[in-house]
């Protein structure tokens, strides 16, 4: 694997990246609950909740720096953020079972995470942790489209910078913004509105769809 572009996006975690061909093989930890839905949803809200319970740990960010580390974009032909149980990485888990102990704060809690780009990733989460719990916020479709589409013209959110020719009226040319879902590249050209609603939609039914699968004890809806 080329780790070059994993140590150019994440600083933060640069010498366990390098090192974890290396790293003594320790246990990922124990029953992380992940935070998952569309972006603008009210993930956010929701995690910032549950970091003041003293019970749990986290990054205190998006945890990019944890999941793109091996699986930017870029290292899957530019498909889309989606990750299968299959997708894990060779030495993957042994960066993760180190990385994130040394990045959540406070140490020994239970880990939370927010990050919807793994609204497209949960099979793969699911494979490395298999006593996971996943929150599943629920916001009306409609409200979460018109967020998107403010969120996207303000420009305030890191963006992918897409490798062929792409346009969204009113949006830099190749910029593309929050989670990249299978299918991107037909709505080259498209209104930014259709662009959000299969953002929406795509990560909605992803999640339903793992869902159906999984033991409910293991699962929780919020609305």
């Amino acid at each position: 694997m080329n780790l070059r572009p994993a140590l150019r996006r994440n600083r933060r975690a640069l010498p366990l990246v390098l090192a974890a061909p290396v790293l003594p093989p320790r246990k990922l930890p124990k029953r992380p609950v992940f935070v998952i839905g569309c972006p603008r949803s009210g993930t956010t809200v929701l995690f910032s909740l549950l970091r003041a319970s003293p019970g749990l740990a986290s990054i205190g960010q998006e945890g990019h720096v944890l999941w793109e580390s091996f699986h930017h974009p870029r290292e899957h032909g530019w498909r889309s953020n989606a990750l299968g149980s299959g997708d894990v990485r060779s030495f993957e888990r042994r960066y993760l079972a180190w990385a994130i102990p040394s990045l959540a704060r406070p140490s020994g809690g239970r880990i939370l995470d927010k990050t919807p780009r793994n609204s497209l990733r949960l099979p793969y989460l699911d494979a490395l942790f298999p006593d996971a719990t996943f929150v599943f916020v629920q916001r009306d479709g409609r409200a979460t489209v018109s967020s998107l589409v403010v969120a996207w013209r303000e420009r305030k959110h890191p963006a992918y910078v897409l490798p062929v020719p792409f346009s969204i009226p009113g949006i830099p040319d190749r910029h593309w913004h929050f989670i990249l879902p299978p299918g991107w590249r037909a709505v080259d050209g498209r209104p930014l509105e259709e662009v959000c609603a299969h953002q929406y939609v795509t990560a909605t039914e992803a999640i339903l769809g793992f869902r159906a699968g999984l033991d409910p004890s293991r699962f929780v809806d919020v609305r």
